[in-house]
């Protein structure tokens, strides 16, 4: 009897009775709360505060009829104090439970133990797998594999043509480190504006990981929200997985990013300048020309020394992306441009292309007409003058300085304005997707003349790899002497010296067996600009013969591979060839660059998007690692089924997911359990980020300790996170935070919290700013609109001057920068001119010169000078 077990998962609702409130009632005389009688056997609800009182089978079984009608299962006897569950209609034995039941003894021990499921909610698992519930119960793997099914076998209903949505949600479902994220830090998760995206998708995340196991979910919210987004989802034709993933991942960003601190911004700008006097060396700082690798970008690069393109330019098709979101406010970084022909440009206009990806996969696109140049469905990095990054959602925040006023108010002198362009750092931004999906690549060009090396960082968020033809197979391997790059298919290091023989005497009849090592081999391989496609120099002043080539400086945590399968020129084709593809140990090393910041190399795949069928007409599916089991799951739609791994290896993959794997967190993240388990006393707590804490428990290299998440730069809280920060941080004790510290470094150190009153001053002096340029502008407004004829009219950019209306109003914090009237400017010959039906307001000479004054900026655009006529007198008549 001893050994008698019980197996009741609803034990996780109760957390508000102790023992000694049990026998106090047991001992007093209670009563039904629905018919009042006073008998002995009377149950006791323990499901949250609820403690409904109902009377037994003895008399009118109202216990039974409250927990059938609030859905309450758990009861206890107030008189044998034996505890019973209505769901699992079986006795529930205290201690003795899977997962565990423990009703604490008094007040103090439930506070005790409720800060101890806190920090296991936060530490809870060594495999990283999100195996919690949006209600915070900490549930252990035996519950999840209880019924043979783990959590997370979740489909999803298709909504008309909508698998390809589908498919990518899987895959991005079994990334753990997102979907940790949306269960276990929700108080990040406060988007402001519509659609809320992110909303949407933390509720289909927690009913895909719910402990229900529903066999499907609809995804509508996730459906509706991409579609006002992004119109081109709307109706119900198919569409490419990879662009909605773009186009959803850089919406996540958008919602949920948060400035980089200070200090930051600090450290990377020294880092910038580093690497910009590494660049005036480069004899000794890059490697011989034989050595460089070959890839198929379309456009060069130029140098951090010499003049800016004032044109958008096309860099590589590993960061091409929808809406120019997440890596594009974080690539500030990038020093200047010079692209080689001006036919190759892209237009800030270029509107991403719905249905497939407009990828060609030849190494030797480069050579091909710019018809396929332009086929690039998105274009990543934007660039104007100054070595600043704009984007068409956000663009980096920044203003002029000294302080100046407007004369006719002196009361802008009280507000605290905004730093002159070039004198205040770029705002950039950091958000879960960011952290996750981000890497960075280091582009590079020399000019074969005067050798001259010019480069440019650029973030991506995918590498869009193209599939070598059987041609350049051969030339990629003998280039490598023969021997293909290390890391091939998964079963390549197992296969038998007999397999090894059959596949080479195949190799002569249908060709080498392509491998993703080729496609990244391709990628990275270094390309010859010549003919056509010349690189500008600018230290020539020249169209030179160049040579092209890139390395990795940043390796994201979730590496996400798209397999160029789709061509459209003058027709539509499919490419169906079979690239085979590692499950694990996927290692990146020989792409890296020698300043590479990532120590960790090896990746393991988590999920791969399989399109079936043709390039007019297919279906997408998924297959994707489920952490609980280790086990491998198909999603088509609706219906989930555990496949073999043979079947996910010889599978035609679309887009591919790697996890970076780091073995030495599984020591680190145990010691950190056992750190939490043996609760030695401490004086004193110290917060954590439930964000960095996510990192912790899932990334491969966390980085230091960030509490900036919920701290504001005088070490307080802000004041628009008072109100939420404790589901932004978390307490732990000082053995943990010194280990922790020890390990990763970071901070601030946080073990009290506090509103910044300083925050709250410049808050409200913000708002005083924005009330104040708001109401003066429409004054001004006013009056301009009394004047008939006015005598100028100055022209201004719509594009900035809805931010600043954003800012003014208080839908952004950030001012919006100097005015910037290049869109709508014609430069001929030195003269300003507006463009014919650009996005242009008109202005007053009294508005133009108020905004100007503040926000500085230009150029300034007259569209209307009248010249007074001569009065005339009784003289001249």
């Amino acid at each position: 009897m001893s050994s008698k077990m019980s197996r009741c998962p609803h034990v996780v609702s109760v957390d508000s009775v102790t023992w000694e409130e049990l026998r106090t009632k047991s001992k007093t005389q209670q009563e039904c709360f629905t018919c009042g009688v006073k008998v002995s056997n009377l149950w006791l609800c323990l499901v949250g505060a609820c403690q409904h009182i109902g009377c037994g089978e003895s008399s009118k079984d109202h216990s039974s009829a409250h927990a059938k009608d609030k859905k309450h299962s758990l009861t206890i006897n107030l008189s044998s104090m034996r505890v019973w569950c209505y769901e699992c209609e079986t006795e529930v034995l205290h201690d003795k439970n899977i997962p565990s039941f423990i009703i604490p003894e008094n007040s103090a021990s439930m506070l005790k133990i409720k800060k101890m499921d806190d920090v296991r909610q936060e530490l809870n698992s060594v495999n990283s797998s999100p195996q919690r519930s949006l209600s915070g119960g900490d549930e252990t793997e035996s519950e999840d594999e209880g019924d043979g099914r783990p959590r997370g076998l979740t489909g999803l209903k298709n909504l008309g043509n909508t698998c390809y949505l589908n498919a990518a949600v899987q895959a991005l479902s079994n990334c753990p480190p997102l979907t940790r994220f949306f269960l276990d830090c929700q108080g990040f998760i406060k988007p402001e504006k519509s659609p809320m995206l992110s909303k949407q998708y933390l509720k289909l995340v927690t009913e895909l990981w719910s402990k229900r196991r529903p066999s499907y979910t609809i995804p509508s919210g996730v459906v509706n929200g991409i579609k006002i987004v992004h119109p081109m989802f709307r109706g119900y034709s198919q569409q490419d997985a990879q662009e909605f993933l773009r186009c959803f991942m850089d919406q996540i960003h958008e919602e949920l990013k948060q400035p980089l601190p200070l200090n930051e911004l600090d450290i990377e700008e020294q880092h910038e300048q580093s690497d910009k006097e590494h660049q005036s060396d480069h004899e000794d700082k890059f490697p011989t020309r034989t050595s460089f690798l070959r890839h198929d970008r379309q456009m060069s690069v130029d140098s951090s020394n010499s003049s800016q393109s004032d044109e958008f330019y096309e860099t590589c098709d590993s960061v091409t992306s929808g809406n120019t979101a997440s890596s594009n406010e974080n690539s500030a970084s990038i020093e200047t441009v010079d692209t080689s022909n001006n036919s190759n440009k892209l237009k800030a206009s270029q509107k991403p292309k719905s249905g497939k990806n407009n990828d060609e996969c030849s190494i030797d696109d480069s050579q091909k007409s710019n018809k396929e140049k332009k086929d690039f469905t998105n274009e990543r990095i934007a660039m104007t003058k100054n070595e600043e990054v704009e984007t068409s959602s956000d663009r980096c925040q920044e203003v002029r300085s000294p302080w100046i006023q407007h004369k006719s108010d002196p009361d802008l002198s009280k507000m605290n304005s905004v730093p002159r362009r070039g004198k205040r750092k770029n705002i950039q931004y950091q958000s879960v997707i960011s952290d996750i999906f981000d890497g960075r690549i280091l582009s590079s060009v020399q000019c074969l003349t005067c050798e001259r090396i010019s480069t440019t960082k650029e973030t991506f968020q995918d590498l869009s790899l193209p599939i070598p033809s059987k041609d350049q197979i051969f030339v990629l391997h003998s280039n490598s002497q023969g021997s293909p790059i290390k890391g091939g298919t998964c079963g390549e290091a197992n296969q038998s010296w007999m397999t090894w023989i059959m596949t080479w005497m195949k190799s002569w009849f249908v060709g080498p067996a392509i491998t993703l090592q080729d496609c990244l081999a391709a990628f990275f391989s270094a390309d010859e600009l010549k003919g056509d496609n010349m690189y500008s120099c600018e230290k020539c002043k020249k169209l030179r013969n160049g040579i092209k080539f890139s390395r990795v400086m940043v390796l994201p945590e979730i590496l996400t591979v798209h397999l160029k399968r789709f061509r459209h020129e003058f027709y539509s084709t499919k490419i169906s060839t079979y690239v085979a593809f590692p499950l694990d140990s996927l290692d990146l090393k020989p792409f890296l660059h020698k300043d590479c910041t990532s120590e960790v190399t090896m990746y393991d795949l988590t999920g791969v998007i399989c399109h079936h069928g043709s390039d007019g007409s297919g279906h997408y599916t998924a297959y994707c690692l489920n952490y609980v089991n280790e086990q491998w799951y198909e999603f088509d739609d609706t219906y989930v089924t555990e496949v073999d791994i043979n079947q996910v290896m010889n599978c035609e993959a679309y887009v591919l997911f790697y996890r970076k794997r780091n073995d030495q967190m599984v020591s680190l993240r145990q010691k950190g359990m056992r750190l939490i388990e043996a609760q030695e006393p401490s004086l004193m707590q110290f917060f954590i980020s439930k964000q960095w804490i996510n990192r912790f428990n899932t990334f491969a290299e966390p980085g230091p300790i960030s509490n900036h998440d919920f701290l504001c730069r005088h070490g307080g809280v802000p004041p628009n996170k008072v109100e939420y920060v404790q589901e932004q941080a978390i307490p732990f004790n000082q053995a943990l935070w010194e280990f922790l510290y020890s390990k990763f470094g970071g901070g601030p150190v946080c073990n009290h919290l506090y509103a910044c009153q300083s925050c709250q001053r410049e808050l409200d002096q913000l708002k005083q700013r924005q009330q104040l340029e708001m109401e003066t502008f429409i004054e001004l407004n006013e009056k301009f609109k009394d004047e008939d004829n006015p005598n100028v009219l100055y022209a201004i950019s719509m594009s900035w001057f809805k931010d600043w209306e954003n800012f003014v109003r208080g839908k952004m914090d950030t001012p919006p920068g100097q005015i910037d009237n290049s869109r709508i400017t014609n430069n001929k010959q030195g003269q300003m001119t507006l463009k014919v039906n650009s996005d242009h307001g008109q202005l007053s000479e009294e508005m133009w010169k108020f905004l100007f004054n503040i926000y500085g900026g230009g150029p300034e655009l007259v569209i209307k000078q009248q010249t007074p006529s001569p009065v005339k007198t009784a003289s001249n008549q």
